[in-house]
């Protein structure tokens, strides 16, 4: 398993069977397999918070590249005011991929 500051890997003890079967389909097919513990990670970690963000692997577009995840219930709006927070700290998006995944 790779090993890099700021990435939280660790899956829930149950493994992440849970978490993909939560996931639309085509998930499985974009990340490997790395990626996909990792986001199951910060997907549990997540707890009682109204939104999570943590730094997660992904493809390299650059040096000086970050990968974030943010999870969070969809709501209406909800993607504006991420990107909105986004754009408030002089960010720029380079590539997003969006989910809605079932909580059940």
């Amino acid at each position: 398993m790779h090993s890099e500051p700021g990435f939280g890997h660790d899956a829930p003890e149950e493994g992440i069977g849970w978490f993909v079967s939560s996931m639309p389909e085509g998930y499985i097919e974009e990340p490997g397999d790395f990626e996909t513990r990792a986001h199951a990670g910060v997907v549990a970690r997540r707890g009682a918070s109204l939104v999570h963000v943590e730094t997660c692997p992904g493809p390299s577009i650059g040096e000086e590249s970050v990968w974030l995840c943010v999870v969070t219930d969809d709501r209406p709006g909800r993607l504006s005011l991420v990107s909105a927070a986004v754009a408030a700290h002089s960010l720029d998006v380079l590539g997003a991929s969006v989910y809605t995944r079932s909580r059940g």
